[in-house]
């Protein structure tokens, strides 16, 4: 691991703004049977050969991810596992992406993958919709639950997807000014981490709600992208209507290979 993970490119690979805090980064998920399943849409991006971030699969062909870890000055590969080894660098095993789509904005992107992901339908999270978004909304002091594939507690990057719970808090009117359309969390999040998801449940249903961006300067509280703020502009950049009856179907994967894949 040591060669995949030697050089980390601060504001870049990892969470920007970082300062040094203690780091509670949370459980292997490899070590939860229960969940080690249920997260395989939760993906690594490998930024050259040295930074990683973190990105969830809305497609077998687009990652939900984070503008800072979308650069096309890079080298941009997505793999697919619960624990990175150093052979997932091999063409083999990553796939690269042909087109990242950035919001112009705010620290969002999509990254177009070249080839499918291995994984099924059933085993992606369906994309928050308009429908859902006042039942998905969160509160303060309200838990919620990320994913990364960041720094362990040693403040190693060991390759491991780890999960935690985190509190909501409502972030300061001066925060909210300059950040626009974010959620404030406690500790958990950090370097590797920024893309990574924040799912909550509601009413048996699990949703993402938010992505990892940033953490702050002054506290080890992170803030995260409101995906609720951005539906339209999903929908818009990725060719459909409405959720995932559209998005998650095989005339969907054949409007991808037409519209990007074609263009190579």
């Amino acid at each position: 691991m040591k060669k995949i993970f030697y050089t980390l490119i601060t504001g870049i690979t990892c969470l920007i703004s970082f300062t040094v805090f203690p780091i509670i980064n949370g459980k292997i998920i490899n070590d939860n049977p229960s969940l080690k399943e249920k997260y395989n849409d939760i993906v690594a991006i490998f930024l050259d050969n040295d930074g990683i971030c973190t990105g969830s699969a809305i497609h077998p062909y687009i990652v939900l991810t984070v503008k800072h870890c979308a650069n096309e000055d890079f080298l941009l590969r997505v793999v697919k596992s619960n624990q990175l080894k150093d052979e997932d660098l091999h063409d083999s095993k990553s796939i690269y992406v042909i087109k990242p789509i950035v919001h112009s904005k705010n620290d969002l992107a999509l990254l177009i993958l070249e080839k499918k992901l291995d994984i099924s339908f059933q085993e992606i999270h369906p994309l928050l919709t308009s429908a859902e978004v006042n039942e998905f909304l969160i509160q303060e002091e309200q838990r919620a639950l990320i994913l990364g594939f960041g720094v362990d507690e040693n403040y190693d990057l060991t390759g491991h997807k780890r999960y935690k719970n985190v509190t909501n808090f409502s972030p300061h009117w001066f925060i909210d000014f300059f950040h626009e359309k974010i959620y404030v969390f406690s500790e958990g999040a950090d370097m590797g981490d920024s893309g990574g998801p924040v799912f909550i449940t509601r009413n048996g249903k699990e949703r993402q709600v938010g992505i990892i961006s940033t953490r702050s300067n002054l506290s080890s509280k992170f803030r995260a992208v409101r995906i609720d703020q951005y539906i339209d502009w999903i929908h818009e950049k990725i060719g459909f209507i409405q959720g995932k009856d559209d998005l998650l179907s095989d005339d969907f994967s054949k409007k991808i290979e037409q519209k990007f894949l074609s263009r190579r």
